[in-house]
């Protein structure tokens, strides 16, 4: 009989204090398991975190909690998190997916549009306004090709001034 784990990739060692996470199968008070070789994050994760974020394959992007050097970071080919210098950031990958780092985001664009039913905020006249995005109107989708759609209220705010002059709502 083997000491390896049928159901995943875990082998029985006597000296590991790691227990098979893998399954239940190895979860035996009186036995040791370790893993065989090291296993991938569930690239779904990561697929779902690019989707949920607005985030595409070698597209460079910052993150909120590590903004301090305008550092920007990418997901490769293999779904991997790397900085510019391309090292792996595993750590920084784990912070993202449990929600302690976050993306920054990004700027609404014909590109990067707003998920339907997104809250977004514009610039009026005299204030900013908030509605949501769908994609069957014309008028949400003048407003992000013009460059008046933000994510928060306080972005619309910072941006105002900017969007009436460029759009010619100031006298």
């Amino acid at each position: 009989m083997s000491n390896d784990c049928d159901n995943c990739k875990y082998e029985k060692l006597k000296l590991s204090e790691e227990p098979c996470r893998s399954c239940s199968c190895c979860d035996d008070e009186n036995m040791k398991w370790a893993p065989k070789e090291e296993k991938d994050l569930n690239k779904n994760y990561v697929k779902d975190f690019m989707i949920d974020n607005g985030l595409k394959i070698n597209v460079k992007f910052p993150i909120k909690t590590y903004c301090e050097n305008d550092d920007v970071f990418y997901f490769d080919d293999d779904y991997i998190l790397r900085d510019t210098n391309g090292d792996f950031k595993y750590e920084l990958l784990i912070d993202l997916l449990t929600g302690v780092a976050a993306v920054q985001p990004q700027p609404f664009s014909s590109t990067n549009l707003p998920k339907e039913g997104e809250e977004i905020w514009v610039v009026t006249l005299n204030d900013v306004g908030n509605f949501s995005f769908y994609a069957d109107s014309i008028g949400c989708f003048a407003l992000v090709a013009s460059g008046n759609a933000f994510h928060t209220k306080a972005e619309a705010e910072e941006a105002a001034p900017r969007i009436r002059k460029e759009q010619g709502m100031t006298k």
